[in-house]
């Protein structure tokens, strides 16, 4: 009879230890979560506090560009290495050339070496700076606007809307294409009056590439 009443006394005694062991260790992991939960979210803010946005980036770089251009646009036009060099300075720094050579591959990228494709994208970056070089040349540097950009936190893609006076009296749209990469907003397209640089290049090589093959084309934007 003691024996017994000695084993229901453990018995109920235990029970409750258990139990407060069991909710200590639910407590705990519930506060752990909890506590990832809200590093996570301060570090997700603090990273989304540093990214650039896409509209200073392309106000940034554009101010930068014209003033560097103002007053030595027929220096700059007498002296096109120069000037691609300048140009090149500026944007290659917020440019993603490996999207915009992937864009303009398409279809024909499935089959190209990585040596191929690393020439490519560096051709159709070149291709870009000259183009938009001898662009950017005939606008007048006090008269290029954007237009209010909104953008939602899940966006990784999106477009700097502007237009721009020319030299010669008439406006045209200036558009910048932009990519959100490593946590970095990037140019990868840029359209002067709805013509899309990245677009028309790539209706251009399509043909060529079938007929003449990959790398005669790279060697044609390379020259």
């Amino acid at each position: 009879m003691y024996s017994i009443s000695y084993s229901f006394r453990r018995f109920n005694w235990k029970i409750p230890i258990i139990y407060r062991w069991r909710l200590n260790l639910i407590f705990y992991k519930y506060n752990f979560i909890n506590l990832v939960l809200i590093y996570i979210a301060l570090l997700n803010c603090n990273i989304s506090a540093q990214i650039i946005s896409p509209s200073e980036v392309i106000t940034q770089t554009a101010k930068i560009t014209l003033d560097a251009l103002r007053g030595k646009e027929q220096y700059y036009k007498e002296n096109s290495e120069e000037l691609y060099s300048l140009i090149d300075s500026i944007l290659l720094p917020n440019f993603d050339r490996n999207y915009a050579a992937y864009l303009v591959l398409g279809r024909y990228g499935r089959t190209a070496t990585q040596e191929q494709r690393a020439r490519f994208s560096i051709a159709v970056y070149n291709y870009i700076v000259k183009r938009y070089a001898f662009g950017i040349l005939e606008f007048q540097s006090n008269q290029l606007s954007f237009y209010p950009h909104e953008l939602s936190l899940d966006e990784d893609r999106t477009t700097i809307r502007g237009s721009v006076k020319l030299n010669e009296g008439q406006s045209v749209s200036v558009d910048y294409d932009l990519r959100l990469s490593n946590s970095q907003w990037r140019v990868y397209d840029i359209s002067i009056d709805g013509i899309s640089y990245v677009r028309n290049l790539r209706s251009q090589i399509g043909s060529e590439i079938r007929r003449d093959g990959l790398d005669v084309v790279i060697e044609r934007l390379e020259n």
